[in-house]
């Protein structure tokens, strides 16, 4: 997920806009690499997964030619992230989520674990959350609310176990 201040060239990125009261900004909010993310979508369809995995079944409409933000490989994920765009927002903050597909065969996905980082100063200096002013990345055993909430703007017929 991205949350951010508006670019600081004006410029809207995502679908909607969430309030992280009692904050005073709101920020512009999108799933990073989700269909209203700026640089376009790595899956097709209504799958919100960003690592690409070209084993998965057709059905969950990966997008080889979009890249990947890292690899699996078995039990083990390697995500890599240089979000160049966190210098045009004066405040970026990122939560990515850890996801095991179709969760004991029950055809549901499950969030194992989700981190959140971020970078204010366009960029500078690494800021977790807007709330938090932790110097590292802040892991959660479940997804946040404001994860929760953009996911289901984004995407809101999909289904999933948290």
């Amino acid at each position: 997920m991205f949350w951010g201040t508006r670019r600081t060239d004006g410029v809207k990125v995502g679908k909607t806009t969430t309030a992280f009261p009692p904050l005073a900004a709101d920020y512009d909010t999108f799933v990073d690499g989700g269909k209203n993310s700026p640089g376009g979508a790595v899956y097709t369809g209504d799958h919100p997964y960003y690592i690409g995995r070209p084993d998965l079944p057709k059905s969950y409409g990966y997008v080889g030619g979009q890249g990947s933000a890292g690899r699996v490989a078995g039990c083990t994920a390697n995500p890599t992230d240089t979000p160049a765009a966190a210098t045009l927002h004066q405040e970026a903050y990122f939560e990515t989520a850890f996801v095991c597909l179709n969760y004991q065969g029950a055809g549901k996905d499950k969030i194992m674990d989700s981190f959140q980082w971020g970078f204010v100063d366009r960029g500078k200096t690494f800021k977790p959350s807007p709330y938090l002013t932790a110097t590292d990345i802040v892991k959660h055993s479940t997804p946040t609310d404001k994860f929760l909430e953009t996911l289901k703007s984004d995407y809101s017929g999909y289904s999933l176990v948290t």
